[in-house]
């Protein structure tokens, strides 16, 4: 509200200069000057203010200027924003004084035409008239606490202008602010110079001066509450004795709020009754309403009605509409609550079974005649294919759908209003077994490793990933752990290479893999805070480790080694030995591997080569790189020449699968 007010002050001078220019052509031929006019550019009406733009309509204005003479008789020139033949848009000179001013036209100094003008406080009205329902909003607090704020005025479309909006001061523990815009208001001597009546009640004002955030003034008055059910009012606002001009609000009843019924049903054919009306907002002439007929009503208080039910509304079954209405001022129909007028209903059979692929079946209803009834489905794998709907004795068919999960399921039948039972057991998947995607030997997996699942018909193609952070689809399949999506390196028909999701617990949670959104194989896989698993160069969790060699010289300089080579002859990876006969370099065995970034500590990890302890400078996560982790060892000289070693790794307690390395 506040950002399209501030479009009326000074902060649209630039924009209006640019306009003002383009479309206001000025004329060289003049005929008889006059002016018509002057009113407020933000209210259109004639009651200015100083600093405020303002509006001289008339005719051959085009090449004048304009003087504005005050109340106390000093003569200013008007600053123009733009001239035109008809129309000149000015600044009201600031220090004009409050009053009656004279605004003159003026062509080579003389005066060719003056109106005289209001200066002062003004109050904006919604529509363009000077009087009619106020341009503002009110605050609602109930303990200090603002509940809602809401405009004094809204569009009515048939009248095509702006109407009020009835203002509820019902509820006397609530303290409701008026908040008007106008103009003018700024210049008071001082607040207790600012004075208002609202419909005659003296009204306290909080505030009087600039809306925050934009040129627009505004007032704040509090309503008083003995105003309540006034109807449209006068406001009066005074300021260091001048009047603004009056607009008004409409001070209404509130619109009522409906919550439940007692009773809320009925048999048919029933008696007279007393039905209970309970809800907010209710006032002393509130009236009960059955499907849209006044009943005779007693205003029990503010939140409770009792309305006299006669035994003809309850001739015939069905669901009857309770409203409550509230007279004007405001006031207005409350939302609806339904009451229910019974039949007895009984359905036959009350529950059925079906295994996974699905089927049909049928409920009978019986009821008395003319008693109607609805059918409908609670569950989305169970649709009516007819009887939805009856009068008396009547039959609902029904189709299950084919059951894709492994867990069984349940849905209902809401029948006239009795409730029928499917029960459906589970599709049964293919089996699917997760290891370690280093190792590749049975035994736990760690939380953010890089695991392997294999099993038949995992995915329709061959595909592997080729971003990061890595998808969760391939090729159509995912893999869920315990209902978590798992990020997908590589899919084919028999093999899923997925990291496990970061937060999976210990423990032993389901690994599901789909294909199109449809579970085709599930298992179970051990969950594990590390399960060490080391990478061998040819992929199949021994022989040749994965990594590389690097060799730290005495002047600092670093060399990286291969450790395996691909020979062609065999068509496998074989080692390159690691050459230690230089006893003045380190060489450190660089390793990669899976499962060991949750360590307790560094020293939690150890390791042998050749049964040979090796020191443990790193153990962690590679960085930008998903589910990969490396170990940095430094190759004991003990070792020289002793070709094919075997490397065993510990972390925490666990072995990791073993791999080798050759050294010379």
């Amino acid at each position: 509200m506040h950002t399209s007010k501030s479009s009326f002050g000074h902060s649209i001078m630039p924009l209006l200069l640019i306009w003002l220019a383009l479309c206001c052509a000025e004329s060289t031929a003049w005929g008889q000057t006059t002016i018509t006019a002057v009113v407020s550019f933000a209210s259109n009406k004639p009651q200015v203010a100083a600093e405020f733009i303002a509006v001289a309509y008339g005719t051959e204005l085009a090449g004048t200027t304009l003087t504005v003479t005050d109340s106390t008789g000093v003569q200013r020139t008007a600053p123009l924003l733009s001239v035109s033949l008809g129309q000149i848009n000015f600044l009201v000179p600031a220090g004009t004084a409050t009053g009656v001013a004279m605004v003159a036209v003026r062509r080579n100094e003389m005066v060719v035409g003056t109106k005289s003008v209001s200066v002062g406080p003004g109050l904006f009205a919604a529509n363009s008239d000077e009087r009619g329902v106020a341009k503002g909003y009110t605050q609602r607090y109930r303990s200090n606490n603002l509940l809602m704020q809401e405009l004094t005025y809204r569009f009515d479309a048939a009248q095509g202008r702006f109407v009020a909006v009835p203002i509820d001061l019902t509820n006397s523990s609530d303290q409701v602010f008026l908040i008007l815009y106008g103009t003018g208001l700024r210049f008071r001597s001082s607040l207790t110079g600012v004075s208002a009546t609202i419909g005659d009640v003296p009204a306290t004002v909080t505030y009087a001066g600039m809306e925050p955030g934009s040129d627009l003034d505004q007032v704040y008055l509090i309503l008083p509450p003995s105003l309540s059910g006034r109807g449209e009012v006068n406001i009066m606002l005074r300021v260091d004795g001048q009047e603004a001009n009056i607009v008004t609000v409409t001070i209404g009843n509130p619109l009522p709020n409906l919550t439940n019924l007692s009773p809320n049903s009925a048999i048919a054919g029933g008696q007279s009754f007393t039905l209970t009306v309970n809800g907010t907002n209710f006032v002393n002439g509130s009236m009960v309403r059955w499907n849209g007929t006044n009943r005779t009503t007693t205003f029990v208080g503010g939140t409770q009605l009792t309305a006299q039910i006669p035994a003809s509304d309850l001739a015939t079954a069905g669901t009857a509409s309770v409203t409550v209405f509230n007279p004007a001022p405001g006031g207005g129909v409350s939302n609806t609550a339904n009451f229910t007028i019974s039949c007895s209903y009984a359905i036959q059979p009350t529950s059925q079974s079906f295994n996974a692929g699905g089927g049909t079946g049928s409920v009978n209803v019986t009821t008395t005649s003319g008693c109607a009834w609805m059918a409908t489905s609670n569950a989305s794998f169970i649709t009516i294919t007819s009887g939805a709907g009856g009068s008396g004795n009547g039959t609902v068919n029904y189709s299950v759908a084919a059951n894709t999960s492994t867990s069984s399921r349940t849905g209902t039948l809401t029948i006239a209003g009795q409730t029928f039972t499917v029960t459906q057991s589970g599709a049964t998947l293919n089996p699917v077994a997760v290891v370690s995607a280093a190792s590749f030997t049975a035994g736990p997996v760690a939380p953010d490793s890089i695991a392997a699942a294999f099993g038949t018909g995992l995915a329709e193609q061959t595909l592997s990933a080729t971003t990061t952070p890595l998808p969760t689809v391939l090729a159509g399949t995912t893999v869920e752990v315990n209902g978590q999506p798992a990020g997908l390196f590589f899919v084919s028909t028999g093999q899923i290479n997925f990291q496990v999701p970061v937060g999976t617990v210990s423990g032993n949670p389901t690994v599901t893999v789909r294909r199109n959104g449809i579970p085709i194989s599930t298992g179970n896989v051990q969950i594990a805070t590390v399960a060490p698993g080391l990478f061998s160069a040819n992929g199949n969790g021994g022989g040749v480790a994965s990594g590389y060699a690097l060799r730290v010289r005495t002047n600092g300089s670093q060399v990286t080694e291969e450790i395996a080579r691909f020979d062609a002859a065999q068509n496998k990876v074989v080692a390159v030995p690691i050459d230690l006969t230089t006893t003045s370099d380190r060489v450190f065995l660089i390793l990669f591997g899976t499962g060991l970034r949750g360590r307790s500590s560094l020293t939690g990890v150890s390791a042998k080569i050749g049964g040979e302890t090796a020191e443990v400078s790193f153990a962690g996560a590679v960085l930008g790189l998903a589910g990969l982790d490396q170990v940095n060892l430094l190759l004991p000289l003990g070792l020289r020449g002793r070709g094919q070693v075997d490397i065993v790794l510990t972390v925490d307690g666990r072995v990791a699968n073993v791999v080798t390395v050759s050294i010379r």
